[in-house]
């Protein structure tokens, strides 16, 4: 009976080779296709192939072939032999009949497939250094009988030879002996490694010098080989294994240095190249500006449309970084969604404004990915050798925390350093330390400013503004802790203690019998795009008692744009509940307005930036007419902020603004106050204001101080 079976034990690995018998008419062509690491076995594929093995350890080839129930051939040499010898040895074992023996039912297992790699597949450029000429002809045809499909082979009897043929010819492998006749020993290699640090090569030393060779590989080298010990698969193997621990290498050595999503140096290279331009600098007396960059909420776009589009994002902003620089400029990627440059050569400080300004541009357009356009600003800080220091470390240090000023100041700007900021960046992370521990500590608390109807004087709603006291401190302004909470994600839990309280004040205002007077409620970007925002506000209106009615949602047109699909989903559903949506800072944002058709919008503010010159700036009050004429043209209301002289009264109440907000109505109260507040007469009528009166008449203006 015809069969096979393993011929070694399970735990040794070895190397198989296909012989593909060609039938009919008569076998005689054989090919031989090399496949790794398999265990030893004997296999019938299809009846078409007999497997032949080599032991990977002691370099011998086995070939076994079962042609009848008793009889069993075995062929065993000491080093693999030629395509030509292998056909010449298996040919008179075959005949026309011979895989007709193969009985009908023999189960056989399918050829298992192995992924190869490139220099399996495509041309090997080898080089050899080598002045024997009996070696290099021995070392040729060792490699034509290994698995690369085509090999450019080329030779150089010495070091010299060989480093011209590198200037002209890009080779894959060296193959290099160590002794030549105008270089010997581990000079040799120095020689040749110091011209081609990124070719890997393979040293051939004799038996006597082995040292050498080991020498070589502590040195540089992927590999040694000693001549005259192992045949063409152990050459072939070993100079594939080369090429890949070069590749390996030089995959580590980048990725220690550049950042693998953008292709930009990292931090270590920064601040490698940092250093050597202070160096520069120093002995050329020039300056030299350090830019740090953050991109203003990209956790929020990161979290909201996914980390794919975040990493799009950041790609995107590295190209156009790179477009805003000179070639000679570093610019690297520090970690995450911060970026710094490296200005060298400056001599005016102008050309470091120049370049900020020039980035702040680049970032305005929209990025677009799959349809969804992503607005994302930059806050930059910038610190100077050697006006801020001399050392890298401390010039990213005090460009960082510029940068946080930056941000401060509103975002999307610039701030050079200043001594000053130290305190204030030791003060900010005290601030961000005790923020953390403000909400269970119970160290927020609620004011109210009323809203109240130009025409009549009547309130019409209040807005609900959180403020923040420690025991040892004053009132901490929400412009210091607002954007710190932003930041660390605490705006989610804060901004959910603000509904909540804001929903419960209001029910209690009307449980002891308080007119129905509507909450409005500041929504932060994270609120907006992060969890379920109306099931969460449908929970907190179900646990108050609320009406939906009675609550108003103010949202900026900056986050409105932002995320568009997004955004409208959620309001949909919130306006779907019976709430009331509000644009805040109306004005600041974006120009196009094809939005107020697209969202479901109630009410629209007028930013106090406007109204502070409104008679005055003959442009602030054309801004604050238009949106006045647009609001009324769109059946939306609109409110007035900041308002704080008659004048400006005045101003809206002629141009029918509907409702003012602003200390000339009152400051935000306390709960305690805003009672008091409401039950003096407010809900009473008043006659039309007028900046004719010399002194207050109205009840209105009459208002308890906070």
């Amino acid at each position: 009976m015809v069969g096979a079976h393993a011929i070694s034990s399970p735990d040794e690995t070895y190397d198989r080779h296909c012989i593909e018998l060609l039938h009919p008419p008569k076998p005689r062509i054989i090919h031989l296709a090399r496949e790794e690491s398999v265990p030893l076995s004997l296999d019938v594929h299809g009846g078409r192939c007999i497997w032949i093995t080599r032991h990977s350890v002691l370099n011998t080839l086995k070939f076994m072939a079962f042609l009848t129930d008793e009889e069993t051939l075995r062929l065993e040499c000491a080093t693999r032999p030629s395509r030509r010898e292998i056909r010449t040895r298996m040919e008179p074992m075959l005949d026309t009949n011979a895989l007709d023996l193969l009985p009908s039912g023999t189960k056989t297992t399918p050829l298992p497939q192995f992924r190869t790699t490139d220099i399996q597949t495509s041309s090997l450029r080898v080089l050899l250094i080598e002045d024997s000429p009996a070696d290099t002809c021995l070392i040729q045809e060792m490699l034509r009988e290994g698995s690369f499909a085509e090999i450019d082979f080329r030779c150089a009897t010495r070091v010299s030879e060989g480093l011209a043929q590198l200037a002209e010819w890009e080779a894959d492998i060296i193959l290099l002996d160590l002794s030549l006749p105008d270089s010997d020993g581990i000079d040799t290699f120095r020689t040749l490694h110091a011209h081609a640090p990124s070719v890997p090569t393979i040293v051939l030393s004799g038996l006597d010098d082995e040292q050498l060779g080991l020498n070589a590989v502590q040195e540089g080298a992927q590999d040694y080989l000693v001549k005259g010990h192992g045949g063409s698969h152990l050459l072939s193997r070993a100079v594939r294994y080369a090429i890949e621990r070069k590749r390996t290498e030089q995959r580590l050595a980048y990725l220690a240095q550049y950042d693998p999503l953008t292709g930009m140096a990292n931090r270590t290279l920064f601040l490698d190249r940092l250093t050597q331009a202070l160096a520069l600098a120093k002995r050329n007396e020039w300056l030299v500006a350090i830019m740090f960059l953050d991109l203003d909420r990209f956790k929020i776009i990161n979290d909201t449309l996914g980390h794919a589009i975040g990493d799009l994002l950041l790609k995107g902003v590295a190209e156009r970084l790179r477009q805003c620089l000179r070639e000679s400029d570093t610019v690297a990627r520090m970690g995450g969604d911060e970026f710094t440059f490296i200005l060298e050569g400056i001599t005016v400080m102008r050309d470091v404004e120049t370049v900020a300004k020039k980035v702040l541009n680049a970032m305005a357009a929209p990025f677009t990915f799959d349809g969804q356009e992503v607005f994302v600003t930059t806050s930059i800080g910038i610190s100077t050798y050697p006006g801020c220091g001399d050392d890298a470390g401390v010039l990213t240090k005090h460009a960082d925390a510029a940068m946080y000023r930056a941000k401060d100041h509103g975002r999307n700007t610039y701030q050079f350093y200043t001594p000053e900021m130290n305190v204030y960046t030791t003060i900010r992370l005290s601030l961000e330390n005790n923020l953390r521990h403000a909400l269970e500590r119970r160290e927020f608390f609620l004011h109210y400013q009323p809203q109240i109807d130009i025409s009549t004087g009547r309130v019409m709603g209040m807005e609900a503004l959180i403020r923040w006291k420690r025991p040892t401190m004053e009132i901490i302004p929400p412009n210091q802790f607002i954007p710190l909470m932003e930041e660390t994600g605490l705006i989610i839990p804060v901004g959910k203690w603000v509904l909540k309280t804001a929903c419960a004040q209001i029910r209690a205002w009307l449980n002891v019998g308080l007119p129905p007077i509507p909450v409005a409620v500041n929504i932060s970007p994270r609120q907006l795009w992060h969890g379920d925002l109306p099931s969460t506000i449908f929970n907190i209106l179900q646990d108050s008692g609320l009406p939906p009615s009675l609550l108003e949602l103010e949202i900026t047109e900056g986050i409105l744009m932002e995320h568009t699909q997004v955004n409208s989903s959620t309001i949909n559903d919130l306006k779907a509940m019976g709430i009331r949506i509000a644009i805040d800072d109306f004005g600041t944002g974006y120009s196009s307005l094809s939005y107020l058709t697209r969202f479901p919008i109630d009410t629209l503010k007028i930013d106090q930036s406007f109204v502070r010159e409104i008679t005055t700036n003959h442009d602030d009050a054309a801004i604050a007419t238009a949106i006045i004429d647009l609001a009324h043209r769109l059946r939306r209301t609109v409110i007035a902020e900041g308002v704080e002289t008659l004048e400006q009264l005045d101003f809206l109440r002629e141009h029918r603004c509907d409702q003012v907000q602003g200390y000339l109505v009152s400051r935000p109260l306390s709960t305690e106050g805003i009672e008091g507040w409401l039950t003096d007469g407010m809900q009473e009528p008043i006659g039309t204001p007028t900046s004719d009166i010399t002194r207050d008449p109205f009840v209105l203006w009459q208002v308890p101080a906070a």
